[in-house]
């Protein structure tokens, strides 16, 4: 079998402890074939985390100058690994691998599971990031809700790489539970692409899926692969000189 390589680029700068944890976690929750390869790198330059228009700016900058380069390196594929899905759009014009972005191929896999459903999100604060792909995806009309988790950046460890796993299980717990009872959700999105098997978590008691977008995009792109598709380039036009970056 062809061999496929895949590379994820971390929005916030990391140390290479926490991209090996991804890498562990998307693997096994991704379900990938034993010929596919995901290596996931850190942005070199950037916040620590993101809040704010301008930690989202200086995000997409720096994940679109090291995802960029993906395909020179000789990648098949490439996943900015956040659900903000950062420079996205950008990565599409300029390579001509495919480009998949955790909450885009979330939100539309929800729809296909569910009529309605909801993102959970570790701040409040970010809730305007998602409210703004969900009506560039053309799906905010599926939208249940957008549930706070209060998941800390000490809970998710990325910098400490000691996440604290059963403090986010529970945290996740309530958030969803609220979405599922009170928002009528039938699928759950998880806050971030870091979070690790929990798609089982309320299925037994209310029949609802969660989806992990990390491992979910990762497949994806392997899908994508497999059928020999990426990006339109009539609706991703490459640029016509050379980017300087």
């Amino acid at each position: 079998m062809t061999l496929l390589k895949i590379k994820a680029v971390t929005p916030v700068a990391v140390p290479p402890k926490e991209c090996r944890r991804r890498e562990e976690g998307t693997k096994r929750d991704a379900g990938l074939r034993p010929n596919t390869e995901i290596r996931f790198v850190s942005i070199r330059n950037g916040p620590r985390y993101l809040l704010y228009f301008s930690e989202l700016l200086s995000s997409d900058y720096n994940v679109m100058l090291e995802a960029s380069k993906a395909e020179k390196e000789g990648y098949d594929a490439v996943q900015p690994d956040c659900t903000f899905d950062p420079a996205v759009k950008v990565l599409k014009e300029l390579l001509n691998i495919p480009v998949v972005g955790p909450l885009e191929c979330s939100v539309h896999i929800a729809s296909m599971l569910g009529r309605k459903f909801s993102i959970l999100v570790n701040d409040i604060k970010m809730a305007k990031f998602y409210e703004e792909r969900v009506r560039e995806y053309g799906l905010a009309d599926k939208l249940a809700s957008i549930r706070e988790s209060s998941i800390t950046l000490e809970d998710l460890g990325i910098h400490s790489g000691k996440q604290d796993v059963e403090t986010i299980k529970k945290k996740i717990s309530v958030a969803g539970e609220k979405a599922i009872l009170e928002d009528d959700a039938d699928v759950i999105i998880l806050p971030c692409t870091d979070i690790f098997g929990l798609k089982d978590l309320f299925m037994e008691k209310y029949g609802v899926p969660v989806l992990e977008p990390g491992p979910i995009a990762t497949k994806m792109a392997e899908t994508l692969f497999d059928l020999g598709l990426k990006q339109s380039k009539k609706a991703y036009p490459s640029p016509l000189s050379e980017l300087k970056l």
